[in-house]
């Protein structure tokens, strides 16, 4: 469940724990760094949240695009970050695709006709797109990415930012530092809250997909090609 909090409010939050709420008109803090500072500190966590939880909490998918034959570079989102799997169907079955390697371009494409099966396709990411070895030889195929966007920046007092439980007190904290810091005023007492917070985040890294423990992926295809992982 998403816990979306507003600008305004993290705003508000950090003035408080930085002891600067009679500031905002001042000029010693204004808005605008504020709101710099609250961007660098909620794409901070947005990073730290999900290399804890993997991809779960930010994830998300695109809709079914069609594979075009012979075409083997297709653009990713703008909003791509991170990839977490792509998926490919022919129709029927349905196989999450491999990497492959640079150095396995000459034995992939092999005789250069393309891909016949789906079976055959391994992909690889490249700049602003992935690309496909060997190319689709067939029509009626499709995939799917299942992504980690990127962190928008928020710019409107009503823009969000999505702290899932509350975590979002991490990039507070980390603002009213820098704040005080500049003040050169004593930061213990919120380095040791802010450090309490990131301990439990780290530990979230251990549990992850506690509730799913590793197993073992038919990457050799033996088994039923309509499964998916992703």
């Amino acid at each position: 469940m998403a816990a979306n909090v507003p600008l305004s409010a993290l705003r508000t939050r950090v003035r408080y724990w930085a002891d600067a709420e009679q500031q905002a008109t001042s000029g010693r803090y204004s808005s605008d760094e504020v709101k710099y500072r609250i961007n660098l500190a909620c794409k901070r966590l947005f990073n730290m949240l999900v290399q804890a939880r993997g991809h779960g909490y930010y994830s998300k998918d695109t809709a079914w695009s069609p594979l075009t034959s012979g075409q083997a570079l297709y653009q990713l989102p703008a909003d791509f970050f991170e990839l977490e799997c792509l998926t490919v169907t022919d129709g029927s079955d349905r196989i999450d695709l491999e990497t492959w390697q640079e150095g396995e371009r000459a034995f992939l494409h092999g005789s250069g006709q393309g891909a016949s099966a789906i079976s055959e396709l391994y992909y690889r990411l490249k700049g602003g797109a992935f690309e496909l070895v060997p190319a689709p030889a067939s029509t009626g195929w499709s995939y799917l990415l299942r992504y980690v966007p990127t962190s928008p920046d928020m710019d409107a007092e009503t823009d969000a930012f999505d702290g899932i439980n509350g975590w979002e007190e991490w990039a507070v904290l980390t603002v009213a530092i820098g704040m005080k810091d500049k003040d050169e005023a004593d930061v213990t007492v919120l380095a040791s809250e802010r450090d309490r917070i990131e301990a439990q985040i780290a530990a979230m890294a251990a549990e992850r997909d506690a509730l799913r423990p590793d197993h073992i992926l038919d990457v050799a295809g033996d088994w039923a090609s309509s499964s998916t992982f992703c």
